[in-house]
């Protein structure tokens, strides 16, 4: 299955806005989606 760029950046995104919050956990939940949706372990 492949999964849309679009969606990967919209990840990235929500990722560096939880980081700019300080939000670590929910940047690290991302991050691992992000990879997971990627296709790495």
């Amino acid at each position: 299955e492949h999964i849309p760029e679009a969606k990967i950046e919209d990840l990235r995104t929500e990722m560096h806005k939880a980081v700019s919050a300080e939000d670590y956990e929910r940047a690290a939940q991302i991050r691992d989606e992000i990879r997971r949706l990627e296709g790495h372990p």
